[in-house]
């Protein structure tokens, strides 16, 4: 093979695939990277209101979008729905690659490295993240509330719809075992949403009563986050139980010596196994405690050096309830 040109593939390739081609591999990537490296670039730039996106062609290395820079191409993003704005990076994907791969093939090609700052990453769009999610905060039930109000919907109409609402699975999922324990599932994994999802919880529950979390980061991914996240969870919990979530080709023990730095040592317990972390954590609980289970929801593997391993929080879970 001379030349290998992914789009929109998805997954990380291995070291011994990227060998098999002369030239390498190149990526027409949908965003000016560093920027929205990962699966969802498009939907990311639009859920996060930007106005300039773009295509970039990049060489493929075996980490998550971070390869070399042969070419950044922007364009206006400005009120484009998903449909428009793939299609407009379609075609100025289409109209550069031309000319970068008989540079490449010519021996023309002038890589650059990526800017190490301004790195964002574009999480794989669920089922999840496209339902509308209105236990969420109240100010999303009175918006409803209001839009029914002004299209004439019977007010009882209105309360029914409210008290009927379904719990998305994964999102704030509580459960109780049989010894009276709490347990709160929930796909959180940022530093916003943790602080959203436990100070939401510290609130019902009030503040005589225990919380602890377990939790994880995950790897190829954006590393500034983790001692962040570890030191909200730290200040809402009387314990943390951190775990594997995602490791990918990242080393799990440089995950998790970022996500403690500066943390007491007595404050948390490290697990590179998440089941017996788990089962630790619940292990430990008294009655009327609350145990935080976040980043995984109801995602049923673990992805391990491009593998996706069988494993569920849920299905532990439900075996103490």
């Amino acid at each position: 093979i001379d030349l290998a040109i992914v789009v929109a593939y998805g997954q990380i390739i291995p070291s011994k695939i990227l060998a098999l081609s002369k030239k390498g591999f190149i990526n027409i990537h949908a965003s000016l990277l560093p920027k929205w490296r990962g699966a969802a670039p498009i939907q990311r730039s639009i859920m996060s209101c930007e106005n300039i996106t773009g295509i970039t062609i990049m060489k493929i290395e075996e980490k998550l979008d971070s390869g070399p820079i042969l070419i950044s191409k922007s364009i206006s993003s400005k009120n484009l729905t998903y449909g428009n704005l793939e299609k407009a990076l379609s075609k100025l994907g289409s109209e550069i690659i031309i000319d970068c791969i008989n540079d490449i093939l010519n021996g023309n090609a002038n890589y650059k490295p990526q800017d190490t700052f301004g790195v964002s990453y574009a999480k794989k769009i669920t089922k999840v993240d496209e339902k509308i999610n209105w236990n969420d905060n109240a100010e999303n039930i009175i918006s409803a509330a209001s839009v029914g109000i002004a299209l004439n919907i019977c007010s009882k109409n209105i309360e029914n719809g409210i008290n009927n609402v379904k719990v998305v699975d994964g999102r704030m999922e509580i459960f109780k075992t049989t010894d009276n324990k709490n347990i709160v599932v929930d796909y959180a994994h940022t530093p916003d949403s943790y602080n959203k999802v436990l100070s939401t919880i510290k609130k019902l529950i009030g503040k005589e009563k225990n919380i602890y979390v377990l939790f994880g980061c995950g790897g190829d991914r954006d590393n500034s986050k983790r001692n962040e996240m570890g030191k909200i969870a730290a200040s809402y919990a009387e314990k943390l139980w951190i775990t594997p979530d995602n490791p990918r080709f990242e080393n799990i023990d440089k995950i998790n010596f970022e996500i403690t730095k500066g943390l007491n040592s007595d404050k948390y317990e490290i697990f590179n196994d998440r089941e017996v972390g788990l089962k630790k954590a619940i292990s430990k609980m008294k009655r009327d405690d609350t145990l935080v289970v976040l980043g995984k929801g109801r995602e049923d593997y673990q992805d391990v050096e491009g593998n996706k391993v069988k494993y569920s929080d849920f299905e532990i879970i439900k075996k103490y309830l």
